[in-house]
């Protein structure tokens, strides 16, 4: 991992969540690439929660949360905004504020942020998925609101 304000700030991020998280998740950190890059996961307990990956490598972040791993994958800039922004999602998967809608070959990922905005990401899978319309999808696929980590 590189030696430089944004791996302090991944790297506290982790320590912090290690902290504060007990038994209710488990964090992993592992490098790939030959060390010139380093992933994160956090695996939550209870099952009906979401788990939340990011890795750095280069000038890249990138980060994904949501089950179907079309869907809520975003992939951000080496900056301090985007590594507060990865905090966030963590704390909204951490608080049970993420939906996942999916239907056949895709998946929209929304989270509610602890301000109240939602972002979200919508990813497909396969050659023609993007190009196939699936009228609706939204409105009729399957909907899936996560618990929080803590839920008993």
């Amino acid at each position: 991992m590189q030696d430089d304000a944004i791996s302090a700030l991944l790297t506290g991020l982790e320590d912090r969540l290690r902290s504060e998280l007990g038994h209710s998740a488990r964090v992993e950190r592992s490098e790939f690439l030959g060390g010139e890059g380093t992933s994160w996961a956090v695996h939550p307990v209870n099952p009906r929660s979401v788990p939340v990956q990011w890795w750095a490598f280069g000038d890249e972040i990138g980060l994904q949360t949501g089950r179907r791993y079309r869907g809520g994958r975003w992939e951000l800039e080496r900056t301090s905004e985007d590594v507060e922004l990865v905090e966030a999602v963590v704390r909204a998967a951490i608080a049970g504020k993420v939906a996942e809608t999916s239907a056949p070959a895709r998946s929209c990922v929304e989270v509610t942020l602890e301000d109240g905005q939602v972002i979200s990401e919508t990813g497909y899978e396969g050659c023609l998925t993007g190009l196939l319309p699936l009228p609706g999808w939204r409105r009729w696929g399957k909907v899936v609101h996560f618990a929080p980590y803590a839920s008993p």
